[in-house]
């Protein structure tokens, strides 16, 4: 057992120091894993909300229907109904001479139904009937009777407090802690490497080993409903040094607590390496360090870049599907049917003996049997938000150096650190004629608000900002492009000048 528990010990502590390193190197890209298993919990711990059904009906006949989820947050929703009318005066219309009414059915906002009727007289009219259901029951329920001498203005404010159901405590409590994230990713990092030194050093076992054995167990956890119910697609293990598939990460995971729990069995076998002051001190030093190293990369940014935004990409390339890929998904369509309580799918082959064995068609989806191949950058996208216009090529094929500045949420854009040294090079930059392109995830009133602020002498385009995180990890930083060749990128605590860009560029 000695051989094997020596393995255990070297193989455990070795790879929770060499995980914990490798993500303080990116404590805000590990943040913004932390942030998408909050994101799950609260998701999948949040009230089953109601739905909403709209529908409009002529004489049984369904003219328009339409289905709204509920929110946690909604509170009134605003119901309006307007006719308009018109005389057709077109000679060679076969309605020449009639009075055509048009009706406009609104639900917050959504223009959802409308139709046009002739009447030949002032007599004439049709009744409509306009719906709204939930779950629990009809909402509201009214006939409009439609004609030339029938104008409608309607205008109903729709209480649906009560059909909103309150989300659990625990919803609000993960959510709540989305604004530590950062905080949480350099304590466990620390954690991860001090454990491991702990374990290898042989200072404080039996402390150690059932840390490492609930840590192990609470990552297990994570990995396993993430790949259970497709949550985390990414666990972050390895931060982007390597990426592991859910189930990967799981067995990862399971392969990990067999060792501790060998560990655990032996624990009172593990002998001291050093002496108890010597290993404390050697610990502390190892915490300290390792809480530096994350605070350096925070602020700065991450030693070694792994991300496909780094410098010496081009992110055009890095767009690309390689010769012998796949660019789309090859798919196989599924019928799901049902038969009384129960449900199955069928494939376009068995649809007819399905029907025959009493199989009834409930609906279709599409079956991913082969995926496509995913680029490094393949969600990247920048709009105009005026327009709506894709500027994605514009920014890309323009030859020659350009500044990409990228904030992905202005609200929480280092201000102080960094937007007066910005609007300094942005103003030397456009001096030297050279394009600059400012990206941010915040809408456009946010946007307007914030340059009127802070008097920033450039616009703002739109990009995601989960695309704009994995660009560089500051809020804000830049990039210098030649083409679409990644030159440099600095942080929102270093913000050049531009002499300093000039040096790159030469």
């Amino acid at each position: 057992m000695k051989p094997l528990t020596l393995f255990s010990r070297l193989f455990v502590g070795c790879l929770f120091i060499f995980s914990g390193f490798i993500k303080l190197n990116d404590p805000t890209g590990f943040s913004i894993k932390l942030n998408e298993y909050f994101d799950v919990f609260g998701k999948d711990l949040s009230a089953h909300q109601d739905t909403l059904h709209i529908a409009v009906k002529e004489s049984g006949d369904a003219l328009a229907e339409k289905s709204l989820q509920l929110y946690s947050f909604d509170d009134v929703k605003e119901i309006q109904f307007n006719t308009s009318a018109s005389k057709v005066n077109d000679s060679s219309s076969s309605a020449f001479g009639q009075t055509k009414v048009s009706v406009y059915g609104v639900f917050e906002g959504d223009n959802f139904f409308s139709n046009e009727y002739f009447f030949p007289d002032s007599q004439s009219v049709r009744s409509i009937l306009f719906t709204v259901r939930a779950d629990s029951g009809v909402l509201f329920s009214k006939d409009f009777i439609i004609g030339v001498a029938h104008p409608h203005h309607f205008t109903y404010k729709l209480d649906v407090r009560k059909q909103v159901k309150k989300d659990p405590f625990l919803v609000g409590w993960f959510t709540a802690w989305k604004e530590y994230t950062v905080g949480m990713s350099i304590l466990i990092c620390v954690l991860e490497i001090v454990l491991g030194l702990m374990l290898l050093i042989g200072w404080k076992p039996i402390f150690t080993i059932w840390s490492l054995l609930l840590m192990i167990l609470f990552f297990s956890f994570l990995t396993w409903y993430s790949a259970k119910y497709n949550k985390v697609t990414d666990c972050g293990c390895f931060g982007d040094f390597i990426k592991l598939k859910p189930w990967q990460s799981f067995y990862k995971d399971v392969i990990l607590l067999v060792f501790i729990l060998v560990l655990f069995l032996r624990r009172k076998h593990i002998k001291p390496v050093f002496s108890p002051p010597f290993a404390w001190k050697l610990t502390a030093i190892m915490a300290l360090a390792s809480l530096a190293l994350a605070l350096f990369c925070y602020y700065r940014l991450p030693m070694f870049d792994f991300l496909p935004y780094k410098v010496g990409n081009d992110i055009r390339e890095q767009m690309k599907v390689p010769a012998g890929e796949r660019s789309t998904d090859s798919v196989q369509m599924v019928f799901v049917m049902g038969k009384g309580t129960d449900s199955a799918e069928f494939t376009l082959k068995q649809w007819d003996s399905a029907k025959k064995a009493g199989w009834t068609y409930q609906r279709r989806k599409d079956k991913i049997i082969i995926p496509a191949y995913k680029p490094p950058i393949h969600d990247l996208e920048v709009t105009d938000p005026e327009t709506g216009m894709s500027m994605l090529d514009s920014m890309l094929d323009s030859k020659g150096y350009k500044l990409i500045i990228v904030s992905a949420i202005l609200e929480k854009a280092r201000v102080k650190a960094a937007q007066q040294d910005l609007n300094n090079l942005a103003e030397a930059w456009a001096k030297e004629s050279l394009l600059i392109w400012a990206l941010t995830g915040s809408e456009q009133a946010t946007q307007k608000a914030y340059r009127q602020e802070h008097r920033v002498p450039y616009r703002f385009y739109n990009t995601d900002g989960t695309v704009l995180k994995t660009m560089i990890r500051s809020n804000p930083g830049v990039l210098l492009l030649k083409d679409s060749k990644v030159l440099a990128k600095w942080p929102a605590s270093n913000i050049p000048d531009l002499e300093k860009v000039k040096k790159y560029m030469r």
